[in-house]
């Protein structure tokens, strides 16, 4: 009969078993030959070299079979830091939009158009990945779902605070958040501090003041969607891609940063309430509270969820969205900022000055 009425696993077991003893047995003979070698101190002979190479054998094969979902498996375990601060050192420029109050597509009001002014800090160049989180956190997020260096999704407003003053007890900076936490996880009684160089949620005007990059078109790149295929994950000129994507594997906007007008949603540390017309410096609104849980925060660059199709008019660089801060979706995330000491804007200027010097 032959392998006739054998099923096709049978005939590969058959035929890959064979394969696999002799591959290992050679190895162990490798192995053998190389500590052979070494005793007798002639590691240089063609022979041991050859078997010094077939050494690796087995973990090339275990990666190539592994590929890209092993790859990004073992990315996750990797020491290396996702994330790089810019320092920005503040300025003036007009916040909000008056042409887009009336149409569907902005879900929060935009106008008044008014002028703020923010102090210089520092923000992450692109989202809080899965692994940063993970690794401070102790907490296995979305890992299993995406490639370890995308955004880190499913957080609430109250995840993203704890993200923050762990990220600043690591780094030895003073924790921005003050708060009472009960049995049962919930944040009560909390405050911001500002002005400390400890990490937080952007404000809204500090995130449209990156965003923009010194733009006041809807889009950092002019008012046209054409150009945004080279910035964000999109299939064509109208629609976004709803997954998540790797951080940083887009263009980033004229200062540097990545992913400010697609890939997740991102909190700001305010509160959800109407602009006013007046100009004002460091606007934040929310800095106190009793409960986190149902308080409206805004949400900016937010796609609308898998139900939207056309959605450039919500990732425009004024779009505002507003949740509860107990609002989770996996492609709800965030990016963090500090505030800049006098120190250091001290040694910005000083570098300033020396990179001018060095033009002139």
């Amino acid at each position: 009969m032959g392998y006739q009425g054998l099923g096709i696993i049978p005939i590969l077991l058959l035929i890959i078993v064979p394969i696999v003893l002799v591959l290992s047995i050679i190895w162990i003979i490798s192995v053998v030959v190389v500590l052979i070698a070494l005793i007798r101190r002639k590691p240089n002979t063609l022979l041991v070299k050859i078997a010094s190479a077939y050494l690796f054998t087995p973990f090339v094969l275990i990666l190539m079979c592994a590929g890209k979902y092993g790859y990004d498996r073992l990315c996750y375990f990797l020491p290396v830091k996702d994330y790089d601060q810019i320092y920005l050192g503040g300025g003036t420029f007009t916040m909000g939009d008056s042409k887009h109050v009336d149409t569907v597509q902005s879900n929060f009001p935009e106008a008044p158009v008014h002028e703020v002014t923010v102090s210089p800090f520092f923000m992450d160049e692109s989202e809080v990945t899965i692994r940063e989180y993970d690794r401070l956190m102790g907490k296995r997020k979305n890992w299993h779902r995406y490639n370890p260096k995308t955004p880190v999704g499913n957080i609430t407003w109250s995840e993203a605070l704890l993200y923050c003053n762990e990220r600043s007890k690591s780094e030895g900076k003073d924790t921005a958040y003050i708060y009472r936490r009960t049995a049962g996880g919930k944040i009560l009684d909390y405050e911001v501090k500002i002005d400390v160089n400890g990490y937080r949620l952007p404000t809204e005007a500090e995130w449209e003041f990156t965003c923009r990059a010194g733009a006041t078109t809807d889009y950092p790149w002019g008012n046209d969607s054409l150009p945004a295929r080279h910035y964000v994950n999109s299939r064509n000129c109208e629609y976004l891609e709803h997954s998540n994507h790797v951080v940083k594997s887009r263009r980033p906007n004229q200062w540097g940063f990545y992913d400010m007008n697609d890939n997740t949603a991102e909190w700001m540390l305010d509160e959800a309430t109407p602009y006013k017309p007046q100009p004002v410096k460091d606007p934040v609104v929310g800095i106190k509270g009793v409960d986190t849980a149902y308080v409206e925060r805004v949400l900016r660059n937010d796609k609308g969820g898998r139900s939207i199709g056309k959605i450039w008019g919500r990732t425009r660089c004024s779009e505002r969205t507003a949740y509860p801060c107990f609002y989770s979706f996996d492609q709800i995330s965030f990016r963090v900022v500090r505030r800049a000491t006098d120190q250091e804007n001290e040694k910005q200027m000083k570098r300033w000055i020396r990179f001018c010097q060095k033009r002139n």
